[in-house]
């Protein structure tokens, strides 16, 4: 099963999310991580949080008191400097469109990763500019944690 990666930003114990699930990106993550280590970039998958995932998996209630997982991502999620993300992911865009690569086997889903990658920079070099963290949450499609209140509202 793959996985879906949702953009999320964190400011002040807030979480704001992207408005579009990045599920190209999450179906070729493992790709995308050795197009990175051969041309030492840091790994996609190192941007990976794992906070959803793991309560989608579990089905371990949240802690007392917490009703959001927004809320429980903000506390226990794992978060970048945002500046280090967008640096990132603005190398690796710029690596696929000089040395395309083949995203499947039947379809080739190459402008879709260019594409979800180009919303990635976008959201990121926003969060940049206001000093906040960001992270790239993994989910299982379907899972029941993953769209919390505040999910999907984009920037304001």
């Amino acid at each position: 099963m793959h996985q879906v990666l949702t953009l999320n930003a964190l400011n002040d114990s807030v979480v704001t999310s992207d408005r579009a699930d990045k599920n190209t990106l999450g179906k070729f993550s493992n790709k995308l991580d050795k197009i990175c280590r051969k041309n030492k970039i840091p790994i996609f998958s190192g941007l990976f949080d794992y906070t959803h995932y793991s309560l989608d998996r579990s089905g371990i209630p949240l802690p007392e008191g917490m009703s959001l997982n927004d809320e429980f991502m903000a506390k226990h999620g794992k978060w970048f400097n945002a500046k280090d993300v967008y640096n990132d992911i603005t190398r690796l865009n710029a690596l696929l469109k000089s040395q395309p690569a083949r995203f499947g086997f039947f379809n080739n889903q190459y402008l879709q990763i260019l594409l979800e990658l180009e919303e990635c920079i976008n959201f990121t070099e926003i969060a940049k500019t206001k000093g906040y963290m960001v992270n790239i949450s993994k989910t299982i499609p379907g899972g029941g944690c993953v769209h919390g209140v505040g999910y999907g509202h984009g920037f304001q």
